[in-house]
């Protein structure tokens, strides 16, 4: 008797909770999808689209929050403390309600999000749906930045309206934004993002090579320094400690290729004698600013206010008009800033908690510690809505398809009658 083909006919099925989750994340990224269109053709702002994801997300956690009703210490003490920080800079330093509000609401659904998938109990069918939901975006964000490319009216209307914004870097690249409603560091990070999902999803031969083209596509397009530092730090991971079941020669063969891709389009655009100048001038710019804005917020802490913060919400907020972020650029400093070094440890570690309780080897506990310090530090990655909204759906994927988490079969029974008792941990309905 093939006990597989008898398994495989039983088709799962999704709770209504699966059902509500999928949904929702279906809804948040369809409208995204059709933000830009929305601005061009009905005049509906970038804004309203975001407030209304936020207002979305909110009631889906809200309502499994009081269904759950587990919060770690960590969590408690992290939203206690925000939630005190905003009434203090509304009531003694009389700072304006939207500057810190809006800074609260994005800390208080990062936290809120990531601590519903912690204890949700997801089927892994519902985890391969997200994911491939995942994925599907992701491809159209490709799509997009390549129209980004183009002269033609879609191409136009995704690189202008609905919060998109594409820039140029010194080799004359356009640099995509993969129409999400943002700069290209949004779409840096969301690119990051799927290169974690990537090392960590077990798939077929065929599947994992269209997945590597895709990013491929995408490191291309945004062209950011960041991403192909943590592109060659996943390689290192992946070679030093044998991880994400990476095949070396596919990997070796994807930086070959990247490498090519940027001295082929230095070749095409820059002549090689004025190639180093350009570069020069190019990143002094960049980082020229950046390090401005580090070096304003280190010269603003003093003993009186490096416990809680010079001003909340000035950079991860909303500021005032008379005002602007001291730094868009850098997350750590930011946190300084607004929350203080209590609001700061904090946070680092509720990172450091989410990224050990999605999966329980260290290897890969450091491997996304460190990817997210890298990005959050030079970077405001999980600072933007966007990358808010879905890093808690890409954490419950990387929690359902970690071979180090236990996963209840379909149907626990036939299972235990067929496999036996020593083999019903090594059963995964997805692999067969």
């Amino acid at each position: 008797m093939n006990i597989f083909s008898e398994v495989r006919e039983e088709r799962p099925r999704l709770k209504k909770t699966d059902r509500a989750i999928i949904f929702v994340l279906t809804l948040i990224l369809f409208v995204n999808i059709i933000k830009p269109f929305l601005d061009y053709f009905l005049n509906v702002t970038q804004a309203t689209v975001t407030a209304t994801q936020y207002v979305i997300l909110m009631l889906l956690y809200i309502f499994g929050f009081f269904k759950i009703k587990k919060i770690s210490l960590l969590e408690l003490f992290f939203v206690v403390y925000i939630t005190a920080r905003f009434l203090l800079e509304i009531m003694y330093f009389g700072t304006s309600l939207m500057q810190p509000l809006v800074s609260l609401l994005k800390l208080l659904i990062f936290v809120i999000g990531c601590n519903y998938f912690v204890n949700a109990n997801l089927s892994s069918y519902a985890r391969a749906k997200i994911s491939k939901l995942l994925w599907i975006y992701f491809f159209i964000t490709i799509v997009f930045s390549i129209l980004q490319q183009t002269d033609t009216t879609i191409g136009y209307i995704i690189s202008n309206f609905g919060g998109n914004l594409t820039s140029q870097n010194g080799l004359l690249i356009q640099r995509s934004t993969g129409g999400i409603g943002g700069t290209v560091i949004d779409y840096t990070f969301v690119v990051v993002l799927f290169l974690i999902m990537f090392m960590f999803e077990s798939n077929s031969y065929f599947v994992r090579h269209v997945k590597l083209f895709l990013l491929f596509a995408a490191f291309y397009l945004c062209f950011s320094r960041i991403v192909f530092l943590v592109a060659i730090i996943t390689y290192l991971f992946g070679h030093i400690f044998h991880f994400g079941g990476m095949s070396k020669r596919s990997v070796f063969n994807f930086l070959a290729v990247l490498l090519f891709v940027f001295l082929f389009t230095s070749v095409v655009y820059v002549e090689w004698d004025l190639l180093a100048d350009l570069l020069m001038i190019s990143t002094n710019t960049s980082d020229e600013s950046r390090t401005n804005g580090w070096y304003g917020i280190v010269h603003s802490i003093n003993l009186e206010n490096i416990l809680y913060g010079v001003s909340m919400g000035v950079n991860t907020g909303q500021p005032l008009i008379t005002e602007t972020k001291i730094t868009g650029d850098g997350q750590i400093f930011a946190m300084l800033y607004d929350y203080g070094l209590m609001g700061l440890l904090l946070y680092l570690g509720i990172i450091f908690q989410y990224s050990y309780q999605f999966t329980r080897r260290w290897v890969e506990v450091v491997y996304l510690i460190f990817v997210f310090a890298i990005v959050i530090f030079v970077n405001s990655g999980i600072d933007k809505y966007f990358v808010i909204y879905i890093l808690p759906f890409v954490f419950v994927v990387l929690r359902g398809t970690s071979k180090y988490m236990v996963i209840q079969p379909v149907n626990p029974g036939f299972i235990a009658r067929e496999l036996g008792p020593s083999r019903q941990n090594s059963y995964h309905p997805d692999r067969i």
